[in-house]
């Protein structure tokens, strides 16, 4: 058994701290979080480009269709870098729950616009950690309502949210 990285795996680490080496470095970093953004767009486009935003999603839905070793790999090394993007929730997280959870339509819907970067996501889903009080969404009659406190990602397209059942919306 073995327990490094594949080869698949070096080149994509290589191949993405390069790109974040140049387009990303800690002075930008620097003066992006002193901005009032909170998706820096040119570099998830080049991230786009570069199929991470597919890492996840299968190549059915325009994905790249790699493993979660895969993702871990590349988190790393975006994490590295400081880099504001919303990869954990748009390129993780979501498209993780809508193909397993989710209907022929929202896959169809949903999964080739985050794998082509027109679409970000975010995520709600500290009410099933810890509810705060009477903040926590409700769903009923197909319709979330109420406050779901500490998003990610304001600037997103979409969410998914955690109501007070604890159930993905």
């Amino acid at each position: 058994m073995e327990f490094g990285l594949s080869e698949l795996q070096i080149e994509l680490q290589q191949t993405l701290s390069r790109y974040l080496d140049e387009e990303a470095p800690l002075d930008r970093v620097r003066e992006f979080a002193q901005s009032d953004q909170s998706l820096a767009t040119d570099l998830w486009q080049g991230l786009t480009e570069l199929g991470v935003t597919g890492t996840l999603i299968s190549e059915e839905y325009g994905g790249v269709g790699l493993t979660a070793m895969d993702a871990a790999v590349l988190a790393e090394c975006l994490g590295n870098h400081v880099t504001p993007v919303p990869f954990l929730a748009s390129a993780v997280v979501v498209p993780t729950a809508i193909a397993l959870a989710g209907t022929e339509l929202h896959k169809q819907e949903f999964l080739p616009k985050l794998a082509d970067g027109s679409l970000t996501a975010g995520l709600g889903l500290s009410e099933t950690c810890a509810a705060r009080g009477s903040n926590g969404a409700t769903y009923a009659e197909n319709s979330l309502t109420g406050n779901a406190m500490y998003v990610s990602d304001p600037e997103a397209d979409m969410w998914l949210i955690a109501d007070r059942n604890r159930q993905l919306h």
